[in-house]
């Protein structure tokens, strides 16, 4: 599965943080920089592997915690309607 940012979903970056708002909710969310980079990269075109890989080289953190991390906020974003 390559996740995918719904359309539904306005984000923006603004100095370095990402902020969505997802529809129906009607708040602003602002994401932590692992979270807005996960945000960044579920563009359609990587995996949830490919993107812990990138997290992995790019925040220096341990493969099995990236992968983990990534499929867990890959697994809310979706239940929420926000990744396809």
């Amino acid at each position: 599965m390559k996740p995918l940012r719904s359309r539904d979903v306005a984000s923006r970056r603004i100095g370095g943080k990402v902020f969505i708002v997802a529809p129906g909710e009607g708040r602003l969310t602002m994401l932590s920089e692992v979270a807005g980079r996960i945000w960044d990269l579920s563009d359609g075109t990587r995996t949830a592997a490919e993107i812990a890989a990138e997290l992995t080289r790019e925040f220096e953190v341990a493969p099995e915690t990236a992968a983990a991390d990534t499929e867990a906020f890959l697994g809310v974003l979706a239940q929420k309607g926000l990744v396809q």
